[in-house]
């Protein structure tokens, strides 16, 4: 009988760069160099992992990144939102919540949690692009991991 195994990549993107008003700020969605900068993302990140469910912030411009990922998998990919990941969520409830999840999981949140989550697992300080997404082993027995690999819409 095969082991189900715990999370094995916890994914952390910053939502695309958002319309610079709204009616509020939950409210802006995503510019055109925003959908540009997710859809990078997306087309590089199709070819480096299989994303098993997304989980964004209630905000619509974390909602419209988290949509436009899964539109380059051929699976369906669940798109759960969970309030912790509005910008002023705590990382260790947040990194608390997804510690039993099974498989691979994008977090689509907004600064200054992206950092703040980056930190608490690699143990380094880190500015954050729009769109920018880090992929964490999960399996690896450290308190501290380097990501495996960052994507930045800038070098794609």
């Amino acid at each position: 009988m095969r082991e189900i195994s715990r999370l094995s990549h916890l994914l952390i993107m910053r939502h695309g760069n958002a319309e610079p008003s709204a009616i509020s700020d939950e409210d802006r969605p995503l510019s055109a160099r925003g959908r540009s900068e997710v859809e990078r993302i997306g087309s590089a990140l199709f070819e480096h992992l299989r994303i098993d469910r997304i989980v964004a912030s209630p905000l619509l411009r974390a909602q419209e990144t988290a949509s436009l990922i899964t539109s380059f998998y051929s699976h369906e990919i669940h798109i759960d939102t969970c309030a912790g990941l509005s910008p002023n969520g705590i990382t260790d409830q947040v990194l608390a919540e997804f510690d039993e999840v099974v498989g691979s999981v994008l977090l689509v949140t907004h600064m200054p949690l992206v950092a703040e989550l980056v930190r608490a697992l690699s143990g380094k300080r880190q500015s954050v692009q729009t769109a920018e997404l880090f992929c964490f082993d999960m399996q690896m027995n450290a308190p501290l991991r380097p990501p495996m690999f960052n994507l930045q819409p800038s070098r794609l």
